[in-house]
Order: structure tokens, then C-alpha cells, then sequence
């Protein structure tokens, strides 16, 4: 990078630090660099903006390439709502005891909560161009057990890091439970049909190669092992040449019958793959969607044109709710096996039923040891003699109190 770039970058990451633990936007650190005169407007709203993307593009450039942390700034427009990978299925969480809470907490989650998705191949998710369409999107990923994300258009590093830190703590938790990596990950992505919507899947794909290969997520996109790009890139940037070489080699195949556009790498097995599902030709032409005009003076327009045929756009939001919903639903059914849900909730029952089996056996014991010293400080009480309670009885003369004090808080 040049030294104006890394000198941008050295004192935005000194401004971004002063904030900690808060992280920070792009828009306050330029606010920043005008409040600590590194940079003067001069009332010039051109002078202004330009700075403004060249700080943008500066620090997106840094945080691909290792210059800038990535944690140091948020992004506050995208966000994952819906469905929780965890959390979805039913909660056996009810402590018999106080006394027993320490107990739960050895117990495997798996077997407190029951995922929907467990052991199932692909990590799953739904991505939206709009944030107005959350409202449509967010019960249909809620009843399906999925994160759904939200893009507002050409998505940011932030918010595809965050995506991406999703998939790898999902990736986590079924390692941890012994179902091993997924197989990949398939992002169901619903957008308008114009000419920023269908390339939108390309731009956060390319966000993704970048963090991927900056970060080494291998675990999580294998396919850059094996393949002569990788390579290539590791030679140059061990050489300490230019190590931006991004290869884009991204496919975009149409499959008819299904009415999608599936986006990925065209190479590996284990990849991250994005399928357009809606709005598509199909689902215009079935609901007879109303056009309206491309943007001509998108970048894109020319390329959109030839690719489609069309000179007419239509969006996300002609597709009623019902049908999106019915539509969320077939997706990602598509990517569910029940058989393997069926045996894992058999799993989760039987690993249940022995820790049921272990608790009652060690609250016998609780309970056989609390009769002993009870009746051992009644006799030493009778005695006169001092007596000191065990760490059993001091535990449940606390849980005593405890439910003492929020009686008396009630009333």
C-alpha cells in the first residue's frame, strides 16, 4: 500500500482503540479526523466527499490485507435476525434444585438444547437485500431454525465478517458435538431483479475470498487448498510481492427447473455457495410481477441487458408474504434430512434420559448426606458444642435464603 494509505490507516487505528471496548463506524472516525484537524472541509462538499470514499476504500483495502483489525469497526445497518443455530428446537433447561445447578452446567448443550439443524450437512442460512422486507423474512427463518442476515444492498466487510464468524461458531458447535465440519454452507439469497441485485451475490462472495484468504478460514472453504490459484497467491505473497491477487473465478449457473442462480468457486467440495431464490423469471411470470425501468445509469446496465435480455427490472417486494414464506420454507427444507434429524433427536433423548439417570443418583446422595448433617447439628446444637456446616449444607441453607429473599421482594 502507499504511505499515505498506511498513514491513514496508523491513525485511524488510533482513533478506533480510544473507543475500546466500543467499536466504531467508518462515519465517526471521519467526523474524527475532521474533530482533531487532519482534515478540513473548507466548506467544500466535494472535497468532503472525496475524502470520505478515499477513507472508505482505504480502510477497506487495510482490512483485506491485514493492515487494519477487523474488530476495531462495526457496521450498524447489517445484522443477523431470525432463527438461532442453537437455539431453535426445545428448551429441557428446569433445574430440579438449586443445589443441582452445577450439575446442568456439565451437561453437554446438545442435550439441554435440541437443534433444529444438528448434524445436518450444510450450514443454512437466508441473506435479504432490504432491510424492509426483515419484517416479511424474520418469522418464516424463525419457524425454519436459520439465521437470516440482512445485506441493504452491496454488503460491507463488517457485516459479511460477521456472516462469516456465524458460519465458523456454528462449525464450532458441531465439531464440538461429533458431527465434524459441514460439508459447506449454502446462503439462500432473495434480492430484486435489476442490475445491482443479481451481481450483489458476486460482490459478497469476493468480501468473502478476501477474509477467508486474509484470515486462513480454511476450515470453512477448503477448496483454496487444492487448486493452482492458491498456490500462485502463496508464492507471490511469501515473495513479498503484491498479495492481492484475488482470483474470481466465480461461477454463476442457472438451474431451470428449480428457478435459481447458484453463485460459487466452479472447483471444491467443501465451498460457500450462494442460490438466488427470488425474485426470479418463473415467479415473475407466474404472479405477473409489474416492471418497472433498470436503472440506466447503473454500471451494470449494459451487463444486466445482455445477460437477461431485458430492459425492465422487477423487485423483491412483488412477491406477497405468504408466498415468500412458502417459498423460505421449500428452500431450506431442500438442504434438511429428516432421517438425520430423527436419529439425532433418538441421540438427544438417550443422552438426556442417562444424565436424568447420573442427577437422580447424585441428589440421592445430596439428599442422604443433608438428613446426616441435619441430624448431626441437632446433636451437636444439643451438646452445646460449635458445629460447622459442609459445603452441601452452606450450598442449601443459601438456595433457602435465596428463595426466602424473593418471596419477601414479591410481597
Amino acid at each position: 500500500m502507499r504511505n499515505e494509505s498506511l498513514r491513514i490507516l496508523s491513525i485511524a487505528k488510533t482513533i478506533a482503540e480510544s473507543y475500546l471496548p466500543q467499536r466504531v463506524t467508518v462515519r465517526q472516525l471521519y467526523y474524527q479526523f475532521i474533530a482533531r484537524g487532519l482534515f478540513d472541509p473548507q466548506d467544500d462538499p466535494k472535497a468532503a466527499n472525496r475524502f470520505y470514499q478515499n477513507l472508505v476504500n482505504t480502510l477497506a483495502n487495510g482490512r483485506k490485507h491485514g493492515h487494519f483489525p477487523m474488530n476495531l469497526i462495526e457496521d450498524r445497518t447489517r445484522r443477523v435476525v431470525g432463527g438461532s443455530v442453537l437455539d431453535h428446537e426445545t428448551n429441557s433447561n428446569k433445574p430440579l434444585l438449586k443445589i443441582g445447578d452445577i450439575l446442568l452446567e456439565q451437561i453437554p448443550e446438545l442435550y439441554i438444547k435440541s437443534d433444529r439443524w444438528m448434524g445436518q450437512e450444510y450450514f443454512v442460512s437466508v441473506m435479504i437485500e432490504k432491510e424492509a422486507l426483515v419484517g416479511v423474512f424474520e418469522q418464516p427463518c424463525e419457524m425454519a431454525g436459520v439465521p437470516l442476515y440482512v445485506l441493504r444492498g452491496y454488503t460491507s466487510l463488517s457485516g459479511i465478517w460477521g456472516w462469516l464468524k456465524l458460519y465458523q461458531k456454528a462449525q464450532n458447535e458441531r465439531i464440538a458435538a461429533g458431527f465434524g465440519p459441514f460439508a459447506g454452507a449454502k446462503v439462500l439469497y432473495f434480492g430484486d431483479h435489476d442490475p445491482d441485485g443479481l451481481e450483489i451475490p458476486n460482490a459478497a462472495l469476493s468480501a468473502l475470498e478476501d477474509l477467508i484468504w486474509q484470515h486462513r478460514l480454511f476450515d470453512l472453504h477448503q477448496s483454496f487448498r487444492d487448486t493452482p490459484t492458491y498456490k500462485r497467491r502463496l508464492i507471490r505473497e511469501n515473495g513479498k510481492e503484491d498479495g492481492s491477487l484475488i482470483f474470481r473465478n466465480i461461477m454463476n449457473t442457472l438451474d431451470e427447473e428449480n428457478d435459481e442462480h447458484i453463485y460459487h468457486h466452479g472447483f471444491g467440495t467443501k465451498r460457500i455457495e450462494f442460490v438466488r431464490c427470488g425474485i426470479n423469471k418463473k415467479q415473475i411470470k407466474e404472479l405477473n410481477a409489474p416492471p418497472f425501468a433498470a436503472k440506466q445509469t447503473s454500471s451494470r446496465y449494459q451487463a444486466y441487458v445482455r445477460k437477461t435480455g431485458v430492459k425492465r427490472a422487477w423487485e423483491l417486494d412483488a412477491l406477497p408474504s405468504d408466498y415468500i414464506a412458502n417459498l423460505v420454507h421449500e428452500k431450506t427444507e431442500k438442504y434438511f434430512d429428516e432421517d438425520i434429524y430423527k436419529q439425532n433427536q433418538e441421540r438427544v433423548q438417550e443422552g438426556r434420559n442417562d444424565y436424568k439417570r447420573k442427577l437422580r443418583s447424585v441428589l440421592t446422595r445430596i439428599c442422604a448426606n443433608l438428613e446426616k448433617e441435619e441430624a448431626e447439628m441437632l446433636k451437636k446444637e444439643q451438646e452445646g458444642e460449635d458445629w460447622k456446616p459442609s459445603g452441601v449444607i452452606e450450598a442449601h441453607y443459601a438456595s433457602l435464603r435465596e428463595d426466602e429473599d424473593d418471596d419477601t421482594n414479591e410481597d
